[in-house]
């Protein structure tokens, strides 16, 4: 319809006469008119109306689908199949959707002219295949884009606002023709043996805005003079995977200097050994990642990063240490959706500084020297906690106070004893992880204040499985649990439990009784215990579908009751030993429910 914005509701009467004007080879024809339909009737049309978005376009420009004469066509393009019931639409026809590697080839023909992009590029790629949802005409418009650009000034690639290939980049800084006009350059190394970065090729590009350099393959021998001067005053996004040099040229040294900044992406730099000083307020500096440096520190100039949302530290193996100026990132509360402290498989980190007050996410999985986690209590913004793999830290800290987001703790494989009391005031945990805490001897009863867990991973505890957890502590458990994974006595009471695994604990003798319908448990693992037999009141565990048994050779028999569970399919009973021993009368047998696919 010409561009025109159809969504503008005073130029509804403006399209309707155009178009019906059209049709009736009438320009001064009054769309109000109740004569229309009669006029219309007799005249035999094709109408194609494109993205569809509101009923009342249809309302307005083709009224009823018999408003015209026979064998007239209305086509009718939308993303809202809704629109086309309520409309009438007799015939509809649904655009198949590409698969995945179908999308990507469409898209690599299009985007790079062959199936191979290399480098991070292919990581890009799963997000734009993701964005246009396997359709093929979306994968061919993102792509139009780019061949737009490239086709202004072909011979004089300097002049356009975009480099994306890597030919024309290599041309414009070799010869230097970059002028004012580049904005964004975005370069792949791959298959690059060397170039030089000088300050005369990058000179005139004062509108430089994003700076994109993948060296994947790290097999390009990169030059960059030590006195290496760069104007980038709109410089907004500076990204350089596996940049090859120790140190950033020296004018990088005044970092503060690119005061458009938000995005500094150095990742996977493994010979930067030094993050220079940020030597003035950085106002819009966002995202900040150094994972997979050798850096040691941050410097204790990060305070003036007060805008920093994002800082990932993971596998910087040689970190030891962090600045307390990191408390100082205060604002990073304007963007609590992005706040996050990554330090994953930091393993020479000793403890943690006062952080933000205002995180969401910290992940220190992996930090394997870390034994002071500090304190939490004040990270009130905080939603997820991961200190997973942390193998010396001994003690999780006291929380002084309710944290209203904490609805992930991860404290999988740490060497603490116990939780402490105060656990109870993460009333909106979720998830609590202590798989293979091995040194784990107690639950504190305050556990039971935590109503929205719905799991609690305690497979691996293995000193918690000698000790005896009395049923007073099983008792406060919430209710809400839907997999629960390595205890011993009480499982009535969890009305909400789904799943219960206590496969391998090996010491486990007894299964206690049930008191009370189950509705929820589908599955039961007790494969590698010590039981010898399952109570009678297996029978309240009425939606059961797989019962495993497996290994369990100490057990003797099977209860009647068994033959209550009519949902059951599969009942593993492989390596029972004293079981088949014994004899298994018919009358249990009979018992044995007529639903199992599997025995």
């Amino acid at each position: 319809m010409g561009g025109l914005d159809l969504r503008v509701r005073k130029c509804e009467d403006h399209l309707k006469k155009r178009l019906l004007s059209s049709i009736l080879k009438d320009k001064n024809i009054d769309v109000t008119t109740t004569s229309l339909k009669a006029r219309l009737h007799s005249k035999k049309v094709l109408i194609v109306l494109d993205d569809v978005n509101h009923r009342s376009i249809l309302e307005i420009l083709a009224r009823e689908p018999n408003w015209f004469g026979p064998q007239s066509r209305i086509i009718i393009t939308t993303r809202d199949k809704h629109l086309l019931d309520a409309y009438g639409v007799k015939a509809v026809y649904e655009v198949q959707k590409l698969q995945d590697e179908k999308a990507i080839e469409l898209f690599n023909h299009y985007a790079f002219r062959n199936d191979c992009p290399s480098g991070d590029v292919i990581k890009l790629i799963d997000h734009v295949i993701a964005y246009a949802q396997g359709l093929p005409l979306a994968l061919e418009v993102l792509e139009m884009g780019k061949e737009i650009v490239c086709q202004t000034f072909p011979d004089e690639p300097g002049k356009r606002s975009r480099l994306c290939m890597q030919q024309d980049i290599c041309y414009v800084l070799e010869n230097p023709m970059g002028t004012k006009k580049v904005e964004v350059i975005g370069l792949d190394l791959s298959g690059i043996k060397e170039i030089r970065f000088t300050t005369a090729a990058f000179a005139k590009m004062t509108k430089l805005r994003l700076l994109r350099i993948d060296d994947t393959q790290m097999q390009c021998e990169v030059h960059i003079p030590h006195d290496f001067k760069f104007h980038f005053d709109e410089l907004r996004c500076l990204v350089w995977y596996h940049y090859p040099l120790k140190l950033l040229p020296s004018d990088f040294e005044c970092i503060g200097q690119l005061v458009s900044l938000e995005d500094l992406i150095l990742s996977g730099c493994s010979k930067l050994e030094k993050f220079p000083d940020i030597s003035q307020h950085m106002p819009y500096l966002r995202k900040l990642y150094l994972d997979g440096t050798a850096i040691t520190e941050p410097p204790s100039s990060i305070g003036y990063a007060t805008e920093l949302v994002k800082l990932d530290l993971k596998n910087c193996r040689k970190l030891r240490s962090l600045p307390s100026s990191i408390g100082k990132l205060t604002l990073l509360e304007t963007f609590l959706f992005l706040a996050a402290w990554i330090l994953e498989n930091v393993k020479s980190l000793r403890a943690l500084p006062v952080l933000p007050s205002s995180l969401r996410h910290i992940n220190a999985r992996n930090c394997k020297s870390l034994e002071d986690a500090g304190a939490y209590g004040q990270l009130l913004s905080l939603g997820t906690l991961i200190l997973q793999g942390c193998s010396k830290l001994e003690k999780f800290l006291d929380i002084s106070q309710h944290m209203p987001c904490l609805w992930k703790l991860c404290l999988d494989e740490t060497a603490i004893t116990e939780l402490p009391s105060s656990i109870g005031y993460a009333t909106e945990l979720v998830r609590l992880g202590l798989k293979n805490c091995r040194k784990l001897q107690s639950l504190p009863s305050s556990i039971g204040k935590l109503t929205l867990l719905e799991t609690l991973s305690l497979s691996g505890c293995s000193d918690l499985g000698k000790c005896e957890v009395n049923s007073g502590n099983l008792d406060a458990l919430p209710r809400t649990l839907d997999q629960l994974c390595s205890l011993r006595r009480a499982y009535g009471q969890l009305l909400s439990l789904g799943t219960l695994i206590l496969q391998g604990c090996s010491r486990l003798e007894k299964f206690s009784d049930i008191s009370q319908h189950m509705p929820c448990l589908w599955k039961l693992c007790l494969d590698g215990t010590a039981i010898t037999e399952l109570p009678s009141s297996i029978g309240y565990a009425t939606e059961l579908v797989r019962l495993g048994l497996k290994n369990c050779r100490k057990l003797r028999s099977l209860p009647s009751s068994i033959g209550k569970l009519t949902l059951l399919e599969t009942l593993s009973l492989s390596g029972c030993s004293d079981l088949g021993k014994c004899e298994v009368n018919s009358g249990n047998l009979d018992a044995l429910p007529r639903t199992l696919d599997q025995l």
